[in-house]
């Protein structure tokens, strides 16, 4: 008895750590919008005179210090959507 209790008790000990070290490899994403970046195209001969582009920084966050020892996951399917206001 005492024998399939240790072996019950072993396996849901090893499932929950399993699950607590993948919940931690899991990409954190976090996203920065820096300051628009305007150029003035008045002295050329182009159609567009004036034209503003946003910079996006998009960071995977670090693991916790005891757990430097692993890698954290990339986000390879990661997607976003743009939309203009």
């Amino acid at each position: 008895m005492v024998t399939v209790l240790s072996v019950l008790l072993g396996a849901i000990i090893a499932i929950s750590i399993t699950i607590i070290i993948e919940n931690l490899r899991k990409p954190r994403l976090k996203l920065h919008i820096k300051a628009p970046k305007d150029k003035d195209y008045t002295r050329l001969d182009r159609p567009v005179k004036k034209m503003r582009s946003l910079c996006l920084d998009l960071e995977n966050k670090a693991l916790p210090w005891w757990s430097l020892w692993m890698s954290r996951n990339a986000a390879t399917q990661a997607y976003g959507t743009i939309t203009f206001h």
